[in-house]
């Protein structure tokens, strides 16, 4: 019976994710193994085992508590407490579920994150979820607690199960400069959730950042209105068939001084976007933006794109490629 000991913990910091555990029994938390723990840290595995305690000061290794043998399969609730209460402290160590501790295929046996991480005091969370291809739902608030962090490159890279992305998911991030592959490959993500990148006004780059979503089916008006410093956005929506394509992507109002002066890449941006769709939509009409002198990569931008606009009727330029329905 756990009851009386977790009683102790309940009023200490906490965090949850659902594993579901297959024929390999045993699941690894994902730390690193080097290291000390921050804090004193419990885990309880979900299935009415003993708590794990590891103390604070503890070093991280392949041999320490955070490694653990369910007796039969089934999915199961881990919950983490730390009993450094202060969030602006960290809380548990840097967790990883492609990097760090891989032998027993962690990464496949996530299909749910129940609550925000814990502080982690981390500066990237690059790769943090690739190939997480079970994991079905993350909460809005997952990275709150992080404010620190730099990049989310590829961090939810091939999530193939994840059908949708929280509205705020990186709102307390304004640190952040990368997305670069952030939601590659997330085949059955259908939308973008309008003003996701609001708060991360220090973003530059954006490259491939959704590049492989092949159900996705529209991208928001002014997705990135507010990320004024972005200049790369290489194979952001390349081969995102069956996207309805909004020709304001780049600014609600549409302004076409938006990237004056500033060097850009928008090399292979949109190739084969909304091919397959039934409903093309709008392109971002780049060929009418002003430059102001600056260098832009345009290579393939719009190869193979579906999209109203892009015919000679609209005076599109080839410099950005050749459309599905260039006549």
């Amino acid at each position: 019976d756990n009851s009386s000991e977790t009683m102790q913990w309940e009023e200490l910091a906490n965090m949850s994710f659902t594993v579901k555990v297959d024929e390999n029994l045993g699941f690894n938390i994902p730390f690193p193994t080097s290291g000390e723990t921050p804090a004193n840290i419990m885990v309880d595995w979900g299935d009415g085992s003993a708590l794990t305690i590891v103390n604070k000061g503890t070093t991280l290794s392949d041999g320490d508590g955070f490694n653990y043998e369910y007796a039969e399969t089934g999915e199961y609730t881990i919950t983490i407490y730390s009993d450094q209460v202060d969030e602006t402290e960290q809380q548990i160590p840097k967790i990883n579920f492609w990097y760090n501790r891989k032998n027993n295929n962690n990464h496949q046996k996530l299909v749910l994150i129940n609550t925000p991480f814990l502080n982690t005091e981390t500066e990237d969370f690059n790769y943090c979820f690739y190939y997480c291809s079970n994991l079905i739902s993350i909460p809005e608030e997952l990275f709150d607690k992080n404010i620190e962090v730099t990049s989310f490159e590829y961090c939810f890279e091939v999530c193939s199960n994840l059908t949708s992305i929280p509205t705020r998911l990186f709102d307390k991030n304004i640190n952040v400069t990368s997305f670069f592959g952030c939601f590659q490959k997330c085949s059955t993500l259908e939308s973008i959730p309008k003003g996701l990148f609001d708060k991360n006004i220090e973003v530059e780059v954006f490259r491939g950042c959704f590049s492989d979503c092949r159900n996705l089916k529209e991208v928001p008006e002014g997705l990135f209105d507010n990320n004024k410093k972005a200049t790369n956005f290489m194979s952001c929506f390349s081969l995102c068939s069956n996207t309805t394509l909004n020709k304001n992507i780049f600014s609600n109002e549409g302004s076409t001084d938006r990237f004056s002066g500033m060097n850009m890449r928008f090399n292979h941006c949109f190739q084969h976007a909304g091919k397959d769709s039934t409903n093309p939509g709008e392109a971002p009409e780049l060929w009418k933006y002003e430059r102001g002198g600056s260098t832009w990569n345009t290579t393939g931008c719009f190869d193979n794109a579906n999209a109203t606009n892009l015919t000679l009727d609209y005076e599109y330029n080839t410099e950005w490629g050749t459309p599905l329905n260039w006549n």
